[in-house]
């Protein structure tokens, strides 16, 4: 995922079977993900690369992590 320095941008997240998160830590994002439906916005204040992860133990280790590029 790549977003610019200033944007301001709404996730709709859900899982399809139990919950997870959706983790940032460097940006101070830590939502949980359920089965239902949510909306989350955040504007993207400083540049960088970030990690982005599943925090539920073990899913990090699973492959549940990404990254997040903030131009």
């Amino acid at each position: 995922m790549a977003f610019d320095v200033g944007q301001t941008v709404e996730f709709t997240l859900v899982s399809r079977d139990i919950p997870h998160t959706f983790t940032v830590r460097d940006l101070g994002i830590d939502w949980e993900v359920s089965k239902e439906p949510q909306t989350q916005t955040f504007t993207f204040d400083e540049a960088g690369t970030f990690t982005l992860i599943c925090a539920v133990p073990g899913h990090r280790g699973s492959g549940m992590v990404g990254t997040v590029e903030v131009r």
